[in-house]
């Protein structure tokens, strides 16, 4: 016979995106008790990274696959846009590569949870929460392929400019935009 705890460790390792994060509400939801979490972390089979956040032992993980995990996992409504759409679409070459900005915009009064604020993701994070989009919040957004692994909805590049201008020009500088556009 086998044991039904190695088929389901099983089955969560083959469908684990590479590169992703993923949270307990959801393993929960998948029928993964808090216990036999903790046996997978003692097993170092997975790893916290925060509070309640997770990815698999040997795996190396970015933004892109925490912002999966905030899309696909948890369900917030947060998108990658502004310049990091462009960069993501192939045109940031106006973009400074040394520690790259990341910018995720959300519904108004959705926040990041604090697994994601405070992990080292080697970019810093500006997300901003906005009634720019109100009436339509889907608008103008677009799901990209990260390494064929999996995918996180971003800005099209015609929202992406809309929210460039939001920063004007306080904290966003004309002449980037216009290199930009």
């Amino acid at each position: 016979m086998s044991n039904p705890n190695r088929s389901k460790l099983n089955l969560l390792i083959r469908n684990w995106h590479r590169g992703t994060v993923t949270v307990s509400p959801w393993l929960i939801s998948q029928g993964y008790s808090k216990n036999l979490i903790y046996r997978y972390i003692q097993s170092k089979w997975i790893e916290p990274i925060g509070r309640g956040a997770y990815k698999l032992y040997t795996d190396t993980i970015d933004w892109e696959g925490g912002v999966f995990a905030l899309q696909e996992r948890m369900k917030l409504p947060i998108h990658v846009g502004g310049k990091t759409s462009f960069q993501l679409r192939g045109y940031g070459h106006f973009i400074n590569q040394k520690i790259p900005d990341v910018f995720l915009f959300g519904e108004e009064a959705t926040k990041l949870p604090l697994w994601f604020k405070n992990f080292d993701w080697k970019a810093k994070i500006n997300y901003t929460s906005t009634t720019l989009f109100r009436n339509n919040p889907d608008l103008g957004l677009m799901t990209e392929n990260i390494g064929n692994q999996f995918s996180i909805t971003i800005s099209s590049l015609e929202r992406a400019s809309m929210e460039l201008m939001y920063f004007l020009p306080h904290n966003q500088a004309y002449d980037e935009v216009t290199l930009l556009f």
